[in-house]
């Protein structure tokens, strides 16, 4: 006999968080005086496009320790959890 097992709670997605830094209307990269910020990445992507569908989601990642770190947590619409390497979505912005 088989002993029950708990059902899965949610998702952990493992990977980096890349950010790209974009020239406004088009300009060129290097003749801007400012760059739109942008986050995302595969592992990013998904765990925020599943916690939009109503899965819990978890994106584990490190962050360097640097003020553009805490940026990217509140660009994908994150919460840090205690552990300083899980992001988890809870809003569901893409």
């Amino acid at each position: 006999m088989q002993e029950a097992r708990d059902p899965v709670t949610g998702v952990a997605c493992y990977g980096e968080v890349l950010l790209r830094l974009t020239a406004p209307r088009r300009g060129e990269l290097l003749q801007e005086p400012a760059l739109e910020v942008n986050v995302g990445g595969a592992e990013a992507n998904v765990a925020v496009s599943l916690t939009h569908f109503g899965h819990p989601a978890s994106l584990v990642t490190v962050l360097p320790d640097n003020p553009l770190s805490l940026l990217m947590p509140v660009k994908l619409g994150c919460e840090i959890s205690e552990s300083p390497l899980t992001c988890s979505p809870t809003c569901p912005r893409l």
